[in-house]
């Protein structure tokens, strides 16, 4: 083979290599802020779902910045109710080297992330508030153990007492 077939061959294959990377890493990232958006959204406790989609839409922006790498486009959904936050993304990647070949040709990528909404302060309350009765439900055991005990010490003692009183008495064991 000559080196005008290698050399286009090994620069479209390190091309492809590269714009590869680019949409793995464009993947990652995208997943990464779908769900740091979806996880802050579902801490808006107490708010309507109305107010967590725009809190959630209006950190959009500034949570995918400019990181992204050769992208076309990237553009997010909210979807939020009492119970769930939704953010999903979809971007699309045209990758330069292709263009010449096939100029449709586009690498589109997505993520989808849901986070239930929740109250930080009312579960750290619900959570303690088990704790306590657990504790106390165990203090009662024990303490009914502990009293169940020193009737058995003490009634083993009378026994005990009682056997070594009519022994000494009788001069035997009964």
């Amino acid at each position: 083979m000559e080196a005008s077939m290698i050399i286009p061959l090994v620069i479209f294959l390190f091309s492809f290599l590269l714009y590869l990377t680019f949409y793995l890493y464009n993947r990652c990232v995208v997943s990464q802020d779908v769900y740091l958006l979806a996880f802050r959204g579902s801490l808006c406790c107490g708010s309507s779902p109305d107010e967590a989609e725009k809190y959630v839409t209006g950190q959009t922006p500034e949570q995918f910045g400019r990181k992204y790498i050769g992208i076309k486009s990237l553009i997010g959904t909210v979807d939020a109710d009492r119970k769930w936050v939704e953010v999903q993304a979809e971007g699309i990647m045209s990758p330069l080297f292709t263009q010449p070949l096939l100029p449709q040709s586009m690498w589109r990528f997505q993520a989808k992330s849901k986070a239930e909404r929740i109250c930080p302060a009312e579960c750290i309350r619900k959570v303690r508030l088990a704790k306590k009765i657990a504790e106390s439900m165990n203090k009662g055991e024990s303490m009914s153990k502990s009293e169940s005990m020193s009737k058995s010490e003490s009634m083993s003692k009378s026994e005990s007492m009682s056997k070594s009183e009519s022994m000494n008495k009788d001069g035997k064991h009964e």
